[in-house]
């Protein structure tokens, strides 16, 4: 229990290093220095600013006359340290998202049921919003219709997420660069690796709540959040509580730091929860073509699932990482090499809970195009490559080895144990998937995807020897 007490804080000093150095970059960047041989600069031209998210995987993005594809693969940026309620003048913005998809899957049905949404079917989603903003004000509308072809009439219930985002933003006069924010909100940190939009899911992650950031341009953004989960209209009220803060800074252009710390509160029945996660994650890119990112979290409180009498003390840890490279070999490219790996319960200790509570990832993104598995109990180690301009045609290919803590259920499946506890880590098997994304025409992107899983001998005794794929077409237009 000494260990236990004390790993917050050793965590928390570790955080605190980064930090610091950001605000002491943002403080020297921001003091004014005297320069009276220097002539005096123009005040910076106002540009329109929408909400400050970040694109999703595969989703086209238009900027000016131009559009730019965000690739699957790759990262994403961390998120724009931009003002918002730059506008000079008040106006009135309209936008439309239009996304048709086809999938078909094999054999998924027996490695993971309960996926019908994710598997087979033809669906579409359609997004209209509308921003109206003022120098200090700033309202967000977007509302989403989702489901499957013919299943859902006028008025039927359940129905998809009637408002995907609902939020007003103004300025604070409290301080410069001080903003709020309240409403439903499409929240996205670091690489979406615990909060995401999600956006490949049917509907997409939304959050309900309150955020307050500050910003030093642009070294500095600090956001403190409050907010309630709302993807389906199914989920209890009392569930997925979440608020903290997360710290992004820029102490020097090549290097970005996360530094988080987040409150889960769950009030469910099958776990109820109170966690504490703590992490930092660092991307930096000492060149144009390399790009090093690194990201470890530990997560600690109480947990009591539905079968535990009592409450368990938990601790638990994540830590992933990504080295990738891009450049031109005849055709522009991109290769990489990643891992990740999420604790788990292997059964040895009684009073205290191990298994990693997964928060809200992008899961295609982070686990694999089938979505298999969960973030918890979970080892992978892959390599993508991307042959093509993330903003022309290109195909991306990405391979997943994946693995299970020895003696823990499996993250995914029906929950089957491999090995013995405390025998490391048994394989699951693995995963290939493929893409083809084309931008057809100025915001409109076809996107063709298909995805292989071979489980390994000692899963295919369990549940059979049987290769799961999945095909999916998808087109997605923007206006």
């Amino acid at each position: 229990m000494r260990a236990l007490d004390a790993a917050p804080t050793l965590m928390l000093r570790c955080l605190l290093a980064p930090c610091l150095l950001t605000a002491v970059m943002a403080v020297a960047h921001a003091s004014p220095r005297a320069t009276p041989s220097a002539p005096p600069r123009a005040p910076p031209r106002a540009t329109p600013h929408i909400a400050a998210t970040l694109p999703s995987a595969a989703t086209p993005v238009r900027t000016g006359a131009t559009t730019r594809v965000a690739p699957l693969l790759a990262p994403l940026p961390a998120p724009p340290l931009a003002d918002v309620g730059s506008p000079r003048a008040t106006e009135l913005r309209w936008d439309a998202n239009l996304r048709f998809r086809a999938a078909a899957g094999i054999h998924l049905h027996d490695l993971q049921a309960g996926q019908d949404d994710r598997i087979e079917g033809l669906f579409q989603r359609v997004r209209l919003g509308a921003r109206f903003a003022t120098p200090d004000l700033e309202a967000r509308l977007q509302l989403q219709v989702s489901g499957a072809f013919g299943a859902k009439g006028p008025g039927e219930q359940p129905v998809g997420v009637g408002m995907q985002a609902g939020s007003l933003r103004w300025k604070l006069p409290a301080a410069k660069g001080l903003t709020a924010e309240i409403g439903r909100m499409t929240l996205e940190y670091g690489s979406g690796r615990h909060i995401a939009r999600y956006d490949f899911h049917d509907e997409g992650n939304a959050y309900d709540g309150v955020r307050v950031s500050y910003r030093v341009k642009p070294y500095l953004r600090l956001d403190g959040l409050g907010v309630k989960l709302r993807r389906n209209s199914a989920q209890p009220e009392q569930e997925r509580t979440l608020f903290g803060l997360y710290l992004v800074g820029r102490p020097f252009k090549p290097l970005t730091t996360d530094v988080y710390l987040l409150v889960l509160r769950d009030g469910s029945d099958d776990d109820r929860a109170d966690l504490q996660t703590m992490g930092l994650r660092v991307d930096y890119r000492p060149i144009a073509a390399v790009r090093v990112e690194f990201e470890g979290a530990i997560q600690f409180g109480t947990r009591q699932p539905n079968a535990a009498q009592a409450a368990l003390d938990h601790l638990a840890s994540a830590v992933a990482g990504e080295v990738s490279f891009s450049g031109t070999l005849g055709v522009p490219f991109g290769l990489g090499l990643r891992g990740q790996q999420y604790s788990g319960d292997d059964g040895t200790e009684a009073d205290t809970s191990r298994a990693w509570r997964q928060l809200y990832p992008d899961v295609v993104r982070h686990i694999g195009l089938l979505q298999l598995f969960a973030q918890t109990g979970l080892r992978q180690l892959g390599a993508w490559l991307r042959v093509g301009a993330s903003e022309a045609l290109h195909v991306e290919i990405d391979w997943r080895s994946n693995a299970s803590l020895a003696g823990a259920h499996v993250p995914g499946f029906s929950r089957p144990k491999l090995g013995l506890p405390g025998g490391g880590w048994s394989p699951l098997g693995a995963e290939l998937d493929a893409r083809l994304i084309w931008p057809a025409l100025p915001g409109s992107t076809v996107l063709i995807a298909a995805g292989l899983f071979a489980p390994s001998d000692e899963l295919a005794a369990k549940l059979g020897d049987r290769l799961a794929r999945q095909l999916i077409v998808q087109w997605t237009s923007r206006f």
